[in-house]
């Protein structure tokens, strides 16, 4: 054997024993453990307030746990989950949903990595924020001299968590030198005796504020009390949309009323539309309507006061409105990208749809695509082309591609996995009343990607 390749082993030798020496004499590194996360402290809830829509704001607060780079919330009543979150901050407001005097509980956890920290709880109860909710009914007869003798029934009365029973009810008759009267919502009907000057007009706003048994403060609805009121009330009415498409226009009629005693607000009014249909409201605005069927209306208005029985004016007539059929066909049109023999150019279908009497609902895209002899529908809910034996079975086979123009007519549809070969593509717009436009197809060769 040469020198040199003994020299050369006995130096493998060498370095291999004094690499064993070191790895016995320095200590091996040692993976430092994953942080673990700390459970938060000081977890509180705040203040609850109601907040709208019948739910409840829940302010949370807490003080970081070690290591933590997020928080996991969640409120709980009963086993179910109320709210639920992930916080990046030491604090939250959820809303919740839940009937006063559940009582809720909060975890937070503490989140490092995929690690998670016990959870730190805390409890409250809902509380109550709902005002009752009542109505009155106001009936009265004709005055006995200067006298007119008033009877308040309880139409309806309820709270969330008081009882009927509960309720406090406090009564304004409105009327000077009267004194509020006290009950509660067991008392069913009130009574009361007005003064009125003999023969003369009187109107009288009484007011019932209705406490629970947590001190929300509501007041129920109760009408006025109108004595000797014989004067009808006026006003006017003007149709606001002069003509428009049937069953697709919005036609707004405008009113005011005007009342010797009643103010306008609580003038009720009766449109009669002229096509067999009526709508009531109260107080001045505008009412709206859609017209079924074409045609020519003219809507009629009939206002009416607070008195018992109401003084109702003549029927006010507003102007004509004329209604006509939605008969024309939208028009579609698709256009072609510069760059037409390119896949990439045509993944985006592009093209404008318009409608000369309504609007284009939608505009529905077909897509078949021919490639090495083979044909190939376009189905949208797969996003994939689906290969056929014939083009009237992939045409068959082919989706359509659903989309909305904008306010401008332009239109969009993306076909998912487009590549080279032949495409064919059929495009129909339709309007808001079902008229479709003739369909438009296009057939292009696509060579470049």
């Amino acid at each position: 054997m040469p020198a040199a390749v003994r020299t050369l082993r006995f130096l493998l030798v060498v370095l291999a024993l004094l690499a064993a020496l070191l790895a016995t004499l320095v200590p091996a590194v040692q993976a430092k453990p994953p942080l673990k996360p700390g459970t938060p402290t000081d977890l509180a809830i705040g203040t609850i307030t109601g907040a709208t829509g019948g739910s409840y704001a829940v302010p949370i607060s807490w003080r970081a746990g070690k290591n933590n780079t997020s928080y996991a919330g969640t409120v709980l009543a009963g086993g179910r989950v109320l709210a639920q979150s992930v916080i990046t901050t030491t604090s939250w407001t959820p809303l919740v949903v839940a009937s006063a005097g559940t009582v809720i509980t909060v975890q937070v956890v503490g989140v490092t990595g995929n690690r998670k920290s016990a959870p730190a709880t805390a409890s409250a109860t809902l509380p109550d924020t709902q005002g009752p909710v009542g109505v009155y009914d106001a009936a009265w007869g004709e005055a006995v001299g200067d006298v007119v003798h008033v009877t308040f029934t309880q139409v309806s009365l309820a709270d969330d968590v008081t009882t009927r029973a509960g309720i406090q009810v406090l009564v304004d008759f409105g009327d000077p030198g009267s004194v509020p009267f006290a009950t509660n919502g067991a008392q069913t009907v009130i009574e009361h005796d007005y003064a009125v000057p003999t023969g003369a007009p009187v109107r009288y706003q009484p007011q019932i504020r209705l406490t629970d048994g947590a001190g929300n403060v509501s007041h129920a609805a109760v009408g006025a009390v109108v004595v000797n009121d014989s004067t009808p009330p006026s006003g006017t009415a003007k149709v606001t949309t002069q003509a428009g498409w049937a069953g697709w226009t919005t036609v707004g009629l405008a009113t005011v009323a005007t009342d010797d005693l009643s103010p306008a607000s609580s003038v009720r009014r009766t449109v009669s539309w002229g096509d067999g249909t009526t709508t009531t409201a109260v107080g001045n605005g505008v009412l709206t309507h859609l017209y079924a069927t074409p045609g020519t209306y003219r809507p009629s208005v009939v206002f009416f006061d607070e008195a018992r029985p109401a003084n109702r004016s003549e029927p006010v007539e507003a102007n004509a409105v004329r209604i006509q059929a939605d008969t024309i066909k939208p028009s579609v049109g698709i256009t072609v990208p510069t760059a037409r023999r390119s896949v990439r150019a045509w993944r985006v279908l592009r093209g404008t749809a318009h409608d000369t009497e309504t609007t284009v609902r939608a505009v529905r895209v077909k897509a078949v695509q021919r490639r090495a002899g083979a044909y190939y529908g376009y189905v949208p809910a797969r996003r994939a082309w689906v290969k056929a034996s014939t083009r009237t079975r992939a045409w068959a086979t082919a989706g359509h591609v659903v989309v909305a123009p904008s306010a401008t007519g332009a239109w969009s549809a993306r076909l998912s996995g487009l590549s080279r070969g032949r495409l064919l593509v059929r495009i129909e717009a339709s309007d808001v009343r079902g008229n479709t436009s003739a369909p438009v197809s296009r057939r292009q060769a696509l060579t470049r990607r």
